[in-house]
């Protein structure tokens, strides 16, 4: 048995949020929204803003540094985001250990907290076998305005981190997108999928149902506080749509084929 995920009787499990999705995918958006309405969502410590994201990501750096590393382990070369297999990750002894810090800090420190981090995607399945009362809200866009994103990012990047090829973008949205619908079929009573190009006319039905699946005590905000629908980059969200994005309107609360 691994030890290190016994809690003191003095520190429960508390109810967690995970955003997850594809990068570039608006989990940015609806971090820094659920912040907005009370969510605490770190420990202090946000990455920053960068390019093509200046408003920042709201990414706990505790948890985007435990995947970047336990991806980087896994996929030498990936630059710790670059994945293009759709396989669960496993994190190792010792990442198991800095994770189970990291839990049992915020435990100590919240009622309730949540986080975000696109590399998530690669190990809910670690998170839920962790994270008895988690429920994960899945947001996505269509692939093509993802690679898009993608490569218009990298084109004006410096850092060469954040570069990526064409056929590469695709496969990591294919290998993340699989990922997320295997995950949220599998675990439907705990998981939310909504469309991005669909949040600002569901936001007050993704804030009930979290508060449900929570039994949190927060203060709902509008999405367009936040940012205007305007804002979004819609310019490649019409092309023609694949089966994993039919699986996952499938699934989600709104937007064409979806159940609500």
């Amino acid at each position: 048995m691994d030890r290190s995920w016994r809690y003191p009787p003095s520190v429960p499990q508390r109810p967690t949020v995970c955003i997850a999705g594809m990068h570039r995918s608006g989990t940015s958006l609806t971090a820094s929204w659920l912040a907005r309405c009370g969510l605490p969502i770190s420990l202090g410590r946000l990455s920053g803003a960068q390019v093509g994201n200046r408003p920042g990501e709201f990414e706990d750096v505790d948890f985007r540094q435990l995947h970047a590393r336990a991806i980087t382990r896994h996929v030498p070369g990936s630059a710790g985001w670059r994945v293009e297999e759709p396989r669960p990750l496993r994190l190792d002894g010792r990442e198991r250990l800095r994770m189970a810090q990291h839990l049992r800090r915020r435990d100590r420190r919240f009622d309730l907290w949540g986080f975000k981090d696109p590399r998530s995607a690669f190990f809910l399945d670690e998170w839920a076998r962790r994270r008895r009362r988690m429920v994960t809200l899945v947001v996505w866009r269509s692939r093509a305005a993802v690679v898009d994103s993608l490569l218009r990012r990298s084109a004006a990047a410096d850092d060469a981190v954040l570069h990526i090829e064409p056929e590469a973008a695709g496969r990591l949205w294919d290998a993340t997108s699989m990922l997320l619908v295997e995950f949220a079929e599998a675990n439907a009573e705990q998981c939310l999928v909504v469309r991005l190009e669909t949040l600002f006319e569901v936001d007050d039905v993704v804030f009930d149902r979290l508060g449900r699946m929570t039994e949190w005590d927060l203060a709902y905000a509008p999405l367009d506080r936040v940012a205007r629908p305007g804002e979004l980059d819609t310019t490649a969200s019409d092309a023609a749509v694949t089966d994993l994005e039919h699986r996952l309107a499938s699934l989600s609360l709104s937007g064409p084929g979806a159940t609500t």
